[in-house]
């Protein structure tokens, strides 16, 4: 369960919501609980292992629910204009944490023969400590290094509305500009939020529309 769900069960406090529990009717055990499925039944009794909600047993047919949660990764590339893969590998170099760049950034450069470019594949593993536009930022500056420019960016797979909308608010230069000005967005969210009104439990049962 990626994060923008998970943190709907998910209280203030960073523990389980126990709607879950009335919903699912099992056990609920967080991600960071180190057990393997075998082993739940005398896990489950286990003081240092009990669920963070729910009773001390399996639900004879359903047994638990395991949660993991996180942050949604953004798969996020920037094409260079070089066929020279070690311009962008140096690029990638310069970007990525683990050599030193952008904190919650991964990058590796690649070589696009085809198309006699280059590109900085990431992965951005939070979006919200290292906007998009720092990113691409950052590579453009690098690339100014080597005389190459940035052709292109491209997102592979699913993104986050509000990771382009921070990218929208630099880039337009938006003064106190707020993400619920988004009417798409602004729906969402009031519909999200009736979707839960509707959810309810009554007579120790739940009633889902």
């Amino acid at each position: 369960m990626f994060f923008n769900d998970g943190d709907k069960y998910i209280n203030r406090n960073g523990n389980p919501d126990l709607r879950l529990d009335r919903i699912l009717r099992s056990s609920i055990e967080c991600f960071y609980a180190k057990v393997l499925f075998e082993s739940l039944k005398k896990e489950v009794i286990n003081p240092k292992r009990h669920p963070d909600v729910g009773e001390l047993k399996l639900h004879p047919s359903a047994g638990a629910t395991v949660i993991g949660a996180r942050k949604f990764l953004i798969a996020f590339n920037v094409n260079v204009g070089t066929s020279d893969l070690q311009v962008a590998q140096k690029i990638a170099r310069a970007v990525r944490a683990s050599s030193g760049g952008l904190c919650h950034v991964k990058g590796i450069g690649l070589s696009l023969m085809d198309r006699g470019l280059t590109q900085v594949s990431m992965n951005i593993v939070d979006y919200e400590k290292n906007a998009l536009y720092r990113v691409v930022e950052m590579i453009r500056m690098e690339a100014k290094r080597w005389g190459v420019p940035v052709v292109e960016t491209e997102v592979y797979g699913m993104i986050p509305a509000a990771a382009l909308v921070d990218s929208l608010g630099y880039y337009l230069q938006l003064a106190r500009f707020d993400r619920k000005q988004v009417i798409e967005l602004a729906l969402l969210s009031m519909a999200d939020e009736e979707k839960w009104r509707l959810m309810t439990y009554e007579n120790d049962g739940y009633q889902c529309w």
